[in-house]
């Protein structure tokens, strides 16, 4: 079977926005094409790549400037959770990425659980969170497990 050529319309681990890259054709069609992330290279003329990535560019340095502006809003900030605790403060549960993320939420602060990481966190005290945001900016918060009042 014959390799396919596309123009990358997101940013993955080794190309960047733009780039012509010969994929396979089911991972083409099954993939990259339904999650908008390449278009292919035949049904593209010149002047259409042009304005492609004028368009990638245009939203790589807008996702860049709202991840900087983000972070300086985040820097420094300390969030405090409260979870069901034994006697012995371990949880009775765990505290996940997607709790995290929608106490950030609710702080006005929209990020993907997928951006947060942190282990399992499954005592009460304060424990280190980092926080991954598009291009390459990485912060670390601190995360304060209280014991929840029964």
């Amino acid at each position: 079977m014959k390799n396919l050529n596309v123009i990358l319309l997101k940013n993955d681990k080794t190309h960047k926005i733009g780039a012509i890259v010969k994929v396979k054709p089911g991972y083409a069609r099954n993939f990259l094409f339904p999650q908008k992330r390449a278009l292919p290279v035949s049904l593209i003329d010149e002047k259409l790549l042009r304005h492609q990535k004028k368009i990638a560019e245009k939203k790589r340095i807008s996702a860049e400037a709202e991840s900087k502006l983000l972070s300086t809003n985040l820097k420094g900030l300390s969030l405090t959770i409260s979870a069901k605790t034994t006697i012995k403060g371990k949880l009775f549960g765990s505290i996940t990425s997607n709790e995290i993320s929608k106490l950030l939420n609710k702080k006005g602060y929209k990020i993907d659980p997928n951006n947060i990481l942190t282990n399992t966190i499954k005592n009460i005290g304060c424990h280190n969170i980092s926080i991954c945001l598009p291009p390459d900016t990485n912060l670390k918060l601190k995360l304060n497990v209280v014991s929840e009042d029964i």
